[in-house]
């Protein structure tokens, strides 16, 4: 039975309390595991000048009262968008992530700098959300 796992009772009382929490310890565990996908993504992107590490950025989603979501993103400038001789535009970030085809058809996958900052760094995210609430839910008792 799942509540029979080590620690499954604890962490549900955490989530309760965590309903009644301010919004700032909320806050502050979900921007902790943002930080460690944010990293993880700049380690994970190509360096040619720097400029798709330096864009990589976190951001809180308009909060709704009892949630709070952090937003790995790469911020969109000027600098990103290309264009090819024939005039189709294309964003520099996407198809470092998810690959392109060249003026010859050749396709080239992209680094997938993102989705494996996701995938490889969930599981430490989520466990460094977790410790950083329950810190802030000590300071609070």
């Amino acid at each position: 039975m799942a509540s029979d796992i080590i620690g499954v009772k604890e962490v549900r009382k955490l989530f309760e309390e965590a309903g009644k929490a301010p919004a700032r310890v909320l806050t502050k565990a979900t921007k902790s595991g943002g930080k460690v996908i944010q990293s993880a993504a700049k380690a994970n992107a190509p360096k040619d000048s720097g400029a798709l590490i330096k864009a990589i950025k976190i951001k809180a989603e308009k909060a709704k009262k009892g949630k709070r979501v952090q937003q790995v993103f790469v911020d969109n400038g000027p600098d990103f968008v290309k264009f090819s001789k024939d005039g189709k535009r294309s964003f520099y970030p996407a198809s470092q992530e998810y690959g392109w085809t060249d003026e010859h058809g050749n396709y080239t996958p992209g680094f997938n700098y993102m989705h494996k900052a996701a995938d490889e760094n969930g599981a430490q995210a989520k466990a460094l959300m977790l410790e950083v609430m329950a810190q802030e839910m000590d300071k609070l008792r």
